[in-house]
């Protein structure tokens, strides 16, 4: 499909993490309502795939869901355009904001096209259950994939990420040192790997080890094998988190289980542990850091389990919370929270915490 423009360029932004690029605005007169047919959204200046994730998905992490079911539509991720219809049947289970009337509707009024999720009030956003915030929320895919975790001191079979390539020469690398989405990279892999076209792998960096715990993995991105010659690997960028470079590593991608009819119950008295380490190292966690517990796949935790964070308790004094973590990955021994509800300073290296509740099956 051929698009006549006057400009366009790119702009690159750093927002929780995340790398991802934003279009300038064409000189396009956008439709008044962005809804149709109730399963539609009609694009406006200004707006992205982020930007609509993060509205209608609550994440702007998820925006590959709607470019998933938009192959016909959306050419380039980077770029979308005023007066182009986003299907949205298929995605009604994530929908924060909906699931989306079937009847054409007028934007809600705090919504502005193009705005970001340092300029909009999440709050203000109309949400899919009423029920309270320790209920925590779905955890999804791309939640599993990009907390990262504690390598428990175990040898895992990384694969070396050498830097990008070309497609016409898989075996050459380019002059570039870091990759983006849709890009090719290339990986020396373990001599006893076992690689097939279209594994997917999750690359990562790995961070100074904790005492006792191993290394942090850091994921960056997701990449999926396309070409194999010996002991390389060509594996395009799909799913990007944060600086895809080389120097990095690589793994199979693990299974992600989908627990989303499931849904977390309290418990009293539940387990306890502790903080081992904050991931990125941050001094105030905040919402949606991620933090590494003491406990894991072999105490019992499963995925979707919420734990409170509490101060040290005192003689005499009673446990008084600080915040809330959702588990969002697992590893035998550890596990990693999200933190979803900030209340008061305390979550440290060290800080005790409870579980409050429990995913039922």
């Amino acid at each position: 499909m051929m698009r006549k423009t006057i400009f366009r360029f790119n702009i690159w932004l750093l927002v929780s993490g995340a790398a991802f690029v934003i279009a300038a605005p064409r000189q396009v007169v956008a439709q008044e309502t962005p809804f149709t047919d109730g399963q539609v959204h009609v694009v406006r200046t200004g707006e992205t795939l982020w930007t609509l994730a993060e509205y209608y998905l609550g994440d702007p992490l998820l925006w590959p869901e709607i470019y998933r079911i938009n192959p016909t539509v959306v050419e380039d991720p980077h770029w979308i355009y005023p007066g182009e219809r986003l299907q949205l049947a298929g995605l009604d289970s994530m929908l924060v904001a909906g699931p989306i009337p079937r009847q054409p509707v007028q934007a809600p009024a705090d919504y502005r096209g193009g705005s970001t999720i340092f300029s909009r009030n999440r709050d203000d956003r109309p949400v899919r259950s009423a029920a309270p915030l320790a209920t925590g929320r779905i955890v999804r895919r791309h939640q599993f994939y990009s907390a990262g975790f504690l390598t428990e001191q175990e040898e895992l079979p990384w694969a070396a990420l050498l830097g990008a390539t070309d497609q016409s020469t898989y075996g050459t690398l380019t002059e570039m040192s870091a990759a983006t989405l849709g890009e090719i990279v290339l990986l020396g892999v373990p001599e006893d790997a076992n690689y097939q076209i279209g594994d997917s792998l999750l690359v990562a960096r790995l961070m100074p080890e904790v005492d006792d715990w191993g290394h942090i993995v850091l994921p960056t991105g997701v990449a999926q094998v396309i070409a194999m010659e010996g002991q390389r690997v060509a594996a395009r960028i799909i799913l990007q988190f944060s600086r895809v470079a080389d120097g990095q590593v690589a793994l199979p991608l693990e299974p992600f289980v989908d627990m989303s009819d499931v849904t977390p119950v309290t418990v009293e008295d539940g387990m306890r542990a502790s903080v081992i380490v904050t991931r990125d190292g941050s001094l105030i966690p905040t919402q949606r850091d991620i933090v590494f517990i003491d406990v894991g796949r072999e105490d019992g935790v499963v995925i979707g389990d919420i734990f409170e964070v509490l101060l040290p308790r005192e003689l005499g004094q009673e446990d008084r919370r600080v915040g809330l973590m959702q588990i969002v990955h697992l590893r035998a021994n550890s596990a990693s929270g999200s933190i979803f509800t900030v209340q008061d300073l305390g979550i440290t290296k060290g800080a005790p915490v409870r579980l409050v509740r429990k995913m039922s099956t």
